[in-house]
């Protein structure tokens, strides 16, 4: 019997030593350029470290002030059959509300007599504001704004057809006026 053949083990081929880093963040094998000093020792690439600190951006600003992103001239419509009001806020005592018009006025002989307190800017637009027992029209422009009193019967004389007029009301139902000489618009008019 002729001796048997030994087979001589075979040597494992090395693996092919790969160029660049491997992102752990991503997966994908990177250049070297792809990696900062900081990133070699994580394993993580400039693009994905980038993206990771933008995300962390992102959660913090979100858990100190949790906002509603919110833009009082968006959305704004061309034509409605009536005002439109909308609570942006409200707590025991305000109300704030955006308020929208398009050329509408308040009947003839209605009179709004609210028990709060109103102060009232006009952002967009034109208006002009009829009190009870007062002959003259107050007429807004964007910028002014009037304070009020509960109970004081005022109407919408009228507003802008030709641009969508935006209000900003704030309503106050226990309201303290300060009396402050050098700043008059914070008493009533």
């Amino acid at each position: 019997m002729p001796p048997k053949k030994t087979s001589k083990p075979k040597k494992k081929k090395k693996p092919k030593k790969q160029s660049g880093h491997y992102c752990r963040a991503c997966g994908r094998r990177r250049a070297n350029e792809k990696f900062s000093g900081k990133g070699h020792a994580a394993h993580i690439c400039k693009d994905c470290a980038k993206e990771q600190r933008t995300e962390i951006r992102k959660k913090r600003r979100a858990s100190v002030s949790p906002r509603v992103e919110m833009n009082l001239f968006r959305d704004l419509p061309t034509s409605l059959p009536e005002e439109l009001a909308y609570t942006l806020f409200q707590a025991e005592n305000v109300r704030i509300e955006r308020i929208v018009s398009t050329g509408q006025s308040s009947p003839e002989n209605f009179w709004y007599d609210q028990p709060e307190t109103e102060w009232v800017i006009l952002l967009r637009g034109e208006a002009a504001l009829q009190f009870q027992g007062k002959r003259s029209i107050r007429r807004l422009k964007p910028g002014d704004y009037v304070l009020i009193p509960p109970h004081e019967k005022h109407r919408v004389f009228s507003t802008s057809e030709k641009r969508t007029t935006v209000w900003l009301a704030v309503f106050v139902t226990k309201f303290q006026p300060i009396k402050n000489e050098e700043n008059p618009s914070c008493q009533s008019q």
